[in-house]
């Protein structure tokens, strides 16, 4: 039994690609819903469940969160994604994180100042357990996605967040496009599992050199035309 459901796990984990062109096809609510079902049940810090999913199908409001990212991405192809979901994190759980758990509960402007870089990284690690959920439940349901990670960084960050009605307490994690895939991705090059792994210490010499990030860097920005 476990083995059969560790051999359909590695299998989901191998199909799931990012997926940079979708058809404008619409995502019934129901598929939707059912992603956002997996996403609920990932683990976060404290079990504090920090996340809220803007799910935005209305096409002048996708067009104008694209607007807030465009000349960050190329935002072309993402026109036509029929669904994007916006996947927010509430700072103000922070404060049952380690870090913060010795602050009054009332005081909230000391409870914005005493938090601390971990409870930030405690935060990330919950709303990325969700994301990859989603990500992984996509690919079940024969849905293509992909990120929009410029949706979290400035300016862009403070203009959705007015047009999405959120409050200062919440933060933009990440962004879904969420579609159907026009064609199937293209198989993924991946180093050895020999040369990731190390046995009590690291092995420098299986880790790669600055030559290869440098190429990987280079074969990166032929690829996106950076």
């Amino acid at each position: 039994m476990s083995k059969l459901r560790y051999e359909q796990l590695l299998e989901l984990v191998k199909a799931r690609r990012s997926v940079r062109r979708l058809k404008e096809d619409p995502v019934p609510d129901g598929i939707v819903d059912r992603i956002l079902e997996a996403a609920r049940w990932a683990p976060s810090g404290a079990n504090t469940q920090p996340w809220e999913f803007i799910v935005v199908k209305d096409e002048e409001t996708r067009n104008n969160l694209l607007d807030a990212v465009e000349g960050t991405i190329t935002v072309t192809q993402l026109r036509k994604v029929p669904v994007l979901i916006v996947v927010c994190g509430d700072t103000r759980v922070k404060v049952l994180y380690p870090g913060g758990r010795h602050i009054d509960y009332v005081d909230s402007i000391k409870l914005r100042e005493q938090q601390t870089e971990l409870d930030d990284d405690i935060l990330n690690s919950s709303l990325s357990n969700a994301f990859m959920y989603m990500l992984l439940a996509a690919t079940s349901l024969g849905l293509g996605a992909r990120y929009i990670t410029s949706t979290r960084r400035q300016p862009a960050h403070l203009k959705i967040k007015k047009l999405l009605n959120m409050p200062e307490y919440l933060v933009i994690y990440d962004t879904i496009a969420l579609g159907y895939p026009e064609s199937e991705p293209r198989p993924k090059k991946l180093r050895p599992l020999s040369e990731v792994i190390h046995v009590d210490r690291f092995d420098i010499s299986k880790g790669p050199t600055d030559d290869d990030i440098i190429e990987k860097a280079e074969q990166v920005k032929k690829r996106f035309g950076l």
